[in-house]
Order: structure tokens, then C-alpha cells, then sequence
């Protein structure tokens, strides 16, 4: 976002973002991404990390209360 900010388009809603691949492909690919990164989608680096912390949680054998658990 930062590098379109730059180049003169400003985008403050995601509806800004519409035809972004036919105006900047490159951009679009990389947002697309990053996009998926996030989310967790293997083999990405963010799916790596949630694997991570999901496997210290795991291997921890102190009393760990999961989402609503007592």
C-alpha cells in the first residue's frame, strides 16, 4: 500500500483496491501474497510460525487452559 501511496493512488478502502492486477500486476501479486501468508495457508511462512507456537503449547506440559476450559 505504501508503494502505491507513493505513485499517487490512494487506497483507504478495500474497494479502492479494485483492478489493482490490470493497473499494477506486479503489486497485485505480492498483496495476494502477503495475503496468504497471513491466513496461515501451508506451505507459507505464517502457517510455519502457527505451527510453531502450536507445537510449544503442546510439548508444555504446565497447566495450559484453552479457550474457555477451567
Amino acid at each position: 500500500m505504501l508503494l502505491l501511496s507513493r505513485q499517487g493512488f490512494e487506497a483507504e478502502e478495500i474497494s479502492d483496491m479494485r483492478g489493482l492486477f490490470q493497473r499494477r500486476p506486479w503489486y497485485a501479486f505480492v498483496d495476494g501474497a502477503g495475503d496468504v501468508s497471513l491466513a496461515g495457508v501451508p506451505p507459507t511462512a505464517g502457517f510455519l510460525r502457527k505451527l510453531v507456537v502450536l507445537q510449544a503449547l503442546l510439548a508444555d506440559n504446565s497447566s495450559v487452559r484453552w479457550c474457555g476450559s477451567r
